[in-house]
């Protein structure tokens, strides 16, 4: 075994860093300790340069999600859509055994722009392995609210928007694990789906903007604001035409996706947020 350039120590609990220049794996962090006779220091480096470089990944071991599963959430997603105007999620489930997939709402808060869930309900004999919620109208993507919400929920997510073009809709699909995210292509997970035409539509210049203003404001409110008045003080950017990637379903022969159905209890698990005005200013 060739001899390291410099020897690298695991600190374990109720160890010291030893007296000698090493670099040193703790939970803080890889760090590099110094002894030259004129200093010694302790200082967190990003790597090691003298060992081999990797690339972070995420392997979904997982099938594609058949057609039909996805169709029965983008008719809740269009049917929230229509009724109320706001996002809604899914929760996604796997028995392995019969490598089936299963569909589960849970309680939620929702709004234009917005879905509050709890994700706490299982499904017997089934492993919680992600979620798909929807953008409303909006084109999907994953938001930092999103990223928040899954920063600490290990497994596949998906995002459908776009859902005043249906049958049409925009799709985002990620992996998480540990934070951290990466990003599949549909077609990767969704058995079915096929690339339909783009759509030219009037969008932001900047698609940092949007994410930026569906962060922090809630898109509902935003018809509050009035974007000429001086007194509103808020001015949108300039907007430039630009094409919205788009996809459709493809289902088996003996399946529409106009007599999709999805179970009605789940419409019953929705409730609108409500927005009003104090003199202390806006209020949920």
């Amino acid at each position: 075994m060739t001899a390291l350039p410099i020897p690298i120590y695991i600190l374990k609990k109720g160890e010291v860093v030893p007296r000698e220049t090493c670099y040193v794996v703790t939970r803080d962090g890889v760090f590099l300790h110094k002894l030259n006779g004129l200093v010694e220091s302790l200082i967190r480096v990003e790597g090691i340069c003298f060992l081999e470089s990797v690339e972070p990944k995420a392997i979904l071991h997982l099938p594609k999600i058949p057609a039909v599963t996805m169709a029965r959430a983008l008719v809740f997603f269009r049917q929230i859509h229509k009724k109320m105007d706001s996002e809604a999620n899914l929760m996604v489930h796997y028995r392995p055994d019969r490598k089936k997939y299963r569909l589960a709402c849970p309680l939620q808060e929702v709004s234009m722009a917005s879905v509050d869930y709890g994700a706490e309900e299982r499904l017997e004999g089934y492993q919680l392995v992600g979620t798909v919620h929807s953008h409303n109208r909006m084109s999907a993507f994953h938001s930092g609210t999103d990223k928040i919400d899954e920063s600490c929920f290990d497994g596949l997510h998906i995002t459908i928007g776009s859902l005043d073009q249906f049958p049409k809709f925009s799709i985002s699909c990620s992996v998480v694990v540990n934070g951290q995210r990466f990003k599949i292509e549909p077609e990767e997970i969704v058995n079915g789906i096929d690339k339909a035409e783009p759509e030219t539509v009037l969008a932001a210049a900047s698609n940092s903007w949007i994410a930026d203003i569906t962060e922090s404001v809630d898109q509902g409110l935003m018809l509050l604001l009035d974007p000429i008045s001086a007194n509103g003080g808020f001015t949108y950017p300039k907007h430039t035409w630009t094409q919205r990637e788009l996809y459709e379903l493809v289902l088996p022969r003996n399946k529409r996706l106009d007599l999709i159905t999805f179970p009605p209890q789940w419409l019953g698990k929705i409730k609108k947020k409500s927005f009003f005005l104090t003199e202390g200013g806006l209020r949920i």
